[in-house]
């Protein structure tokens, strides 16, 4: 029997996805990447280096955009939606 989602109302489609989403938080720990794309890890490193060079110095930030893009890099740019519901 297949049922359709209009046979739902929003507060059940609602309280499925928190259901859901509660799930994933508790059991569905990301995973890395197989094959990556270190386009962004590579771009932000370079910036940083490049700064340092012509500044002497970097904005007290920097250290935490090479992080982001170390983990969107190797668990993808999902990894953050996890992050965050971690401390929900």
């Amino acid at each position: 029997m297949v049922m359709s989602i209009d046979n739902f109302t929003n507060e059940q489609l609602q309280a499925e996805l928190a259901r859901r989403n509660e799930i994933t938080r508790r059991e569905g720990k990301p995973r890395q990447l197989e094959t990556v794309d270190d386009s962004l890890l590579r771009r932000v490193c370079q910036e940083y280096i490049d700064t340092l060079y012509k500044r002497g110095y970097v904005d007290n930030d920097s250290s935490q955009y090479v992080f982001e893009a170390a983990l969107t890099t190797f668990f993808g740019k999902g990894v953050w939606e996890w992050i965050n519901a971690q401390y929900k």
